[in-house]
């Protein structure tokens, strides 16, 4: 009996700890204290921390739960629905993932589904990325109109497309209409987004941090002084020592793989990862990446790491076969976006040409997978969409435009690009793409606050580049190239291009294995400090960025430890 009341006690405390870390739990709140004391114009029967506790504490029926989460749901959709912001409440802003009460109390026998919450919490940030919206749908119709035969946003295929033979099909998917340089928007465009970003707590004299009271009882504003680069909202950045401690796997005392490649460290670290894939674990997997993968464990370590294995209920094989049943059916515009970026990456690079067919087709069903904006990591607010052009009644065809709520930017194919040199199948590229996207790359083309963002990125690829060269940082800003413009569209591919294939590889075993964006703009600001002696005699813009554009003889894993552990490193980079 003793431990049936510890047990509960525990289950109370674990589902109370997560309400109160829900933002929605505080606007539950504020509610019923405005209906109590009679400022509402209509008291609701709304359940108060108190009435949970009392739910909790006499029995946690799968009923009583169920009860409990419909309850929040419901006020959450509702708060959702008529647009009340949270995010000036101290309590909105939740620093590391937590369990959301649905997941707690169906642990405890409720069955409920957690409504994502993908909104951005900062005001000045979310008018921007409506602006942003607005813009780019006039943007996509602008082009739409531009083409001499008239173009719908969507609509059913012929009766003869829909019959053709799959490869067949993507063969018929092109680029025309449209030119294969015709594209919605790239990174120059996201950088000038980026940089028109201000801080309204910040003034002439700098930025606000708090008031400081005086002897004389009054409060006086200290101030910070105005970021040195074009990102203008700060975000924390680790310093240097905070991210040796972050990413020590990549510490000198460690071997790597893609420095030390000798046959036996390579073999013993294909029998190591042998062993972690038999014990299936996601923590021993992103562990074992942190010091990069060999080529013939990489494919399967990158799946288990991600969850991408291909489980029925999530990525199974009927899914991708309903996603292509979904290209067969419908023609998007975006379609011809999606292939007009494919044949430029085919076209402009080598290293993946003969994967055209392959980046196309994952590219084509990553449109049309709704799973993505449903997808709490990403930052994603759908267009506004329509029902497709010549539906059959009943059939409204896609919900947000694309299904996906990704609009596809120039570039974005090198994010599939570099899986084709891992997996032949195009079922597990698919997985392994979405994944990738899904819990990192999403965030490389937004503007918002979400750590790993751009906005973060871009900041913390400054700041460190300030802090670790300030000498570098002045001169290219006094010739007229501000680092940024060239590191920004780096970080917005992943490095995707711009490296070798087998180096990127490498690159994205670190983000994986470190579950962190930040190694991108550490690779950025590594570049540029390997650049210094010959950046600091530049006089033009062209001369740097000629400098900066070779970066087809780096090696990524020697100029990361370069980054870190600069001042310790012995060993010469490549």
């Amino acid at each position: 009996m003793e431990c049936d009341t510890v047990s509960r006690r525990t289950s109370t405390a674990e589902v109370l700890a997560a309400l109160r870390r829900d933002p929605e739990y505080w606007k539950l709140k504020s509610d019923v204290k405005n209906s109590v004391l009679g400022h509402g114009s209509v008291r609701k029967e709304i359940p108060t921390p108190d009435a949970v506790t009392a739910l909790v504490t006499e029995e946690l029926t799968p009923q009583r739960a169920a009860l409990i989460d419909n309850e929040v749901l419901r006020k959450a959709r509702h708060v959702r629905a008529s647009g009340h912001a949270t995010a000036g409440h101290p309590h909105s802003v939740v620093p590391a993932p937590l369990p959301l009460p649905t997941e707690i109390l169906r642990q405890l026998g409720a069955a409920a589904t957690a409504l994502p919450s993908n909104r951005e919490p900062i005001d000045f940030l979310r008018r921007l990325q409506a602006e942003w919206r607005q813009k780019l749908v006039k943007r996509l119709n602008r082009i739409a109109k531009s083409q001499k035969s008239e173009m719908r946003m969507a609509c059913l295929r012929s009766e003869e497309l829909r019959s053709m033979k799959w490869d067949t099909l993507l063969e018929h998917i092109t680029e025309f209409p449209l030119d294969i340089g015709m594209y919605l928007y790239d990174s120059v465009d996201v950088l000038r987004e980026a940089a028109l970003v201000e801080d309204p707590n910040y003034s002439s004299g700098g930025y606000r941090v708090h008031p400081i009271p005086t002897k004389s009882g009054d409060s006086t504003t200290s101030t910070a002084a105005k970021p040195w680069g074009l990102i203008k909202v700060q975000f924390h950045v680790p310093t240097v020592l905070e991210l040796r401690l972050q990413l020590d796997g990549l510490g000198l005392e460690h071997p790597q793989v893609g420095i030390d490649d000798d046959a036996s460290f390579l073999e013993l670290r294909g029998d190591m990862g042998e062993e972690v894939l038999e014990r299936g674990l996601v923590r021993d997997a992103r562990w074992y990446l942190q010091q990069g993968s060999p080529n013939h464990i990489r494919p399967a370590m990158w799946e288990l790491s991600l969850d991408a294995s291909g489980g029925p209920a999530q990525y199974g094989t009927a899914y991708i076969g309903e996603l292509r049943e979904h290209v067969r059916r419908y023609d998007l515009f975006v379609d011809h976006l999606v292939a007009a970026d494919v044949k430029k990456l085919a076209n402009a690079d080598d290293s993946f040409f003969v994967f055209e067919d392959i980046i196309k087709e994952v590219m084509l069903l990553l449109t049309r997978d709704v799973r993505v904006i449903k997808t709490k990591a990403c930052p994603i607010e759908p267009c506004v969409g329509t029902p497709v052009a010549g539906s059959p009644p009943g059939d409204a065809g896609p919900l947000h435009y694309p299904p996906s709520g990704v609009l596809p930017f120039r570039g974005m194919a090198y994010y599939v690009a570099p899986l084709c040199y891992l997996y032949g199948d195009v079922s597990r590229a698919y997985r392994v793409a979405f994944s990738l996207y899904t819990q990192y790359f999403c965030l490389l083309h937004s503007v918002s606050s979400a750590t790993g963002g751009l906005l973060h990125l871009g900041g913390a690829f400054e700041r460190l580049l300030q802090s670790q060269d300030p000498t570098l940082f002045a001169h290219m800003v006094l010739i007229g190239l501000d680092p940024l413009t060239v590191a920004l569209p780096w970080m917005m591919v992943a490095f995707s291009g711009i490296l070798p294939p087998d180096q990127t590889v490498l690159l994205w075993d670190r983000i994986i294995g470190f579950d962190t964006l930040l190694v991108l703009p550490i690779t950025a600001v590594a570049i540029f400090r390997f650049r210094r002696n010959q950046l600091l005699v530049t006089k033009t813009v062209k001369q740097a960025e000629k400098l900066l554009a070779d970066c087809v003889a780096l090696n990524v894993t020697a100029l990361l430890q370069f980054a870190l552990f600069g001042d310790l490193l012995a060993r010469t980079v490549p």
